[in-house]
């Protein structure tokens, strides 16, 4: 059955387009209508990739079906009125007759229309499946940083966790470290009547919060002992006299204090570990200056010397501060006789305050007051109030206020008469 011939009007437009693709587009009313009216091809002509696509699904049905043309030079354009071919530049050029009205025959246009209805399928399926992969290679990104990002987090938490558990387990060490070394100042290992061991630490009134520290991590009591102006932290407790021998095992070496670790460590059945070797890092130092030590200064020709020293009965007691820290070593014939490391120098000093800056003693009252002393030092301010001293007048005046002020900070509750 041959299909009924179709009069058309066509509208012409009035824009100078390439003639490959504008040759086929007049055989049907109905391709006007599909490439022309719907919303989703206006502007069609001026997108290349689309005109690409229609010029080859065109050329492809006219070959099938018989409908190809002339062909022309596609570099020319040409404006199509009706049958006659006008040439024109490669460019858009208004036309003398804008619009045109021509009609046209057409034999069996329905190939035609079942062709770009299956060419539309294909182009909107292929369309559909490559944003589909768009969308699940963005979403496969994203999952994969949000994993990454989570990974990293993680390692980050691992990280920061192992750096405070090093963190933990180096303070850990010095504080043991530093217990033993106030304990072979300070402390005393016994045992009663009735074989029951017990640790004992006596020091100064002042010292109250040295003590508590202790208390809050190994147990025990702490009370003034009647008499004298001091304290004693007192463990008894068989659990709490373990673990307070295995923090404190192998940093105990008191000429005095290691005798006595072994009476007790034989109750327990446990191995006295011999004392480890000593570096100026380690915490014993400032734990025997906690217990020993002494910070002052004294009026030597006229002028303020500043003097830490750590004082003992036994001369390998104190013999690692020479020779780790440097300084010096004298006997003292007072008292009963006894042994000084003493440092004096102000340089010796200065590189030694960051290891006393650990002092957890009333101490450390006096340690923080070092630079601020050797600044007054440095201006004089301790000479008496005498024009003629350095400054003179007034000016002087001002500064030994400061040095008269410093002095109420330095003696400050401080109340300090050591045991040899």
């Amino acid at each position: 059955q041959k299909w009924p011939l179709i009069k058309i009007k066509i509208l012409l437009l009035h824009f100078a387009i390439c003639e490959k693709y504008l040759k086929y587009i007049l055989y049907t009313k109905n391709l006007i209508n599909k490439f022309l009216n719907l919303n989703y091809v206006r502007g069609l002509y001026l997108n290349p990739i689309i005109v690409k696509i229609i010029n080859y699904s065109f050329s492809a049905f006219a070959e099938i079906y018989g409908f190809a043309g002339r062909k022309y030079n596609s570099q020319v354009t040409k404006y199509y009125n009706f049958y006659n071919k006008v040439g024109t530049s490669e460019t858009t050029r208004e036309i003398n007759n804008n619009l045109s009205l021509k009609e046209i025959h057409i034999i069996n246009v329905e190939p035609l229309i079942s062709f770009l209805n299956n060419i539309y399928l294909i182009l909107i399926n292929k369309l559909y499946i490559l944003y589909n992969k768009i969308f699940n290679n963005i979403l496969l990104l994203n999952l994969s940083l949000n994993n990454n990002n989570k990974i990293i987090s993680n390692n980050k938490l691992l990280l920061n966790s192992s750096l405070n558990n090093n963190n933990k387990t180096s303070n850990n060490i010095w504080f043991n470290q530093w217990l033993a070394g106030l304990i072979d100042g300070n402390g005393y290992f016994g045992i009663s009547k009735k074989g029951y061991p017990s640790c004992e630490i006596t020091m100064n009134i002042n010292d109250e919060k040295t003590l508590k520290i202790i208390q809050n991590k190994l147990g025990g009591s702490i009370k003034l002992r009647s008499g004298v102006k001091t304290l004693r932290w007192r463990l008894t407790n068989k659990e709490g006299m373990i673990n307070l021998i295995n923090i404190i095992n192998g940093n105990i070496r008191n000429n005095k204090r290691l005798p006595q670790l072994y009476k007790v460590c034989d109750i327990f059945n446990i191995k006295v570990i011999n004392p480890i070797s000593l570096n100026i890092n380690n915490g014993w130092f400032v734990g025997f200056f906690d217990a020993k030590g002494i910070i002052t200064y004294i009026i030597k020709n006229d002028k303020p010397q500043l003097t830490i020293s750590v004082i003992n009965k036994y001369l390998n007691d104190i013999q690692p501060y020479m020779d780790i820290l440097g300084g010096n070593i004298y006997f003292d014939k007072g008292n009963n006789g006894y042994y000084k490391w003493t440092i004096q120098n102000k340089e010796d000093i200065i590189r030694l305050y960051k290891i006393f800056i650990k002092s957890k003693s009333y101490k450390l009252h006096r340690i923080h007051l070092i630079f601020e002393y050797f600044k007054l030092i440095d201006l004089k301010a301790y000479n008496s109030i005498d024009p003629a001293t350095v400054g003179g007048g007034e000016n002087n005046e001002l500064l030994y206020k400061s040095w008269i002020y410093f002095n109420k900070k330095w003696y400050k509750g401080y109340n300090y008469n050591l045991k040899i």
